[in-house]
């Protein structure tokens, strides 16, 4: 059995945002946008864990690019409508999250956390050097 978590379950623990790095109330979500070009589309999405301000931020940058340039293809016009809605029913489901404090801020790693890392991270190297 593995004891040390791995990265993600740390940062489910942490209630660390994976967008801007602070410590946070995050939720797991994704937003999508797609661009109609006639025959051909793009999409493109983000997902992890979210604070309120990243939900905020990718909602309304992914939101207009839909609504704007989302239509204009044959396939485009029947995904876009459902990509608004699944992008909107997540943004509402985040918006009940706590607002992100004042003094949240990106965890700092210390010199001497930074120095014990490294020289761990030497030694594990030479360690598996030799075999």
């Amino acid at each position: 059995m593995n004891v040390v978590p791995s990265i993600k379950e740390r940062l489910r623990t942490e209630l660390l945002c994976e967008y801007c790095g602070i410590e946070a109330p995050t939720r797991r979500t994704s937003f999508v946008y797609n661009v109609g070009m006639f025959f051909l589309r793009q999409e493109a999405n983000v997902s992890g864990l979210f604070c309120k301000k990243c939900a905020h931020r990718y909602y309304w940058k992914f939101n207009p690019i839909n609504l704007g340039l989302g239509w204009w293809g044959a396939i485009s016009m029947i995904l876009t409508p459902a990509f608004v809605v699944a992008n909107t029913l997540r943004y509402l489901g985040c918006m009940s999250m706590p607002q992100v404090p004042r003094e949240a801020k990106v965890p700092e790693l210390f010199r001497e956390e930074y120095l014990r890392a490294k020289e761990r991270a030497v030694q594990m190297v030479k360690e598996l050097d030799e075999g």
